[in-house]
């Protein structure tokens, strides 16, 4: 990708932003998301965490690598944290 290229994806997300949270937003109400999993505010909150560091990944200059370094925290955000069972007494 060009610089052109990246700067204008990365200013189009950040532009719409709100338009892809609606996105987020109707494909819960459509159940295309098992209900039960997660709450929407969280999961609004989440999609708003990758969207920023999506942004700051394509801007860091790496956009064609995104199994590099500058990608690591937009992955990180995809990855559901892991839950420690709680000990049984």
């Amino acid at each position: 990708m060009t610089e052109k290229d990246v700067a204008a994806l990365s200013s189009l997300v950040t532009k719409h932003e709100a338009t892809l949270l609606t996105w987020v937003r109707n494909q819960v109400d459509a159940g295309s998301f098992r209900t039960g999993q997660i709450k929407e505010d969280e999961l609004t909150g989440q999609s708003q965490r990758f969207l920023g560091k999506f942004v700051k990944a394509l801007k860091d200059g790496q956009a064609d690598d995104t199994a590099g370094p500058a990608w690591s925290a937009a992955r990180l955000t995809c990855v559901p944290p892991k839950h420690t069972p709680t000990p049984h007494r």
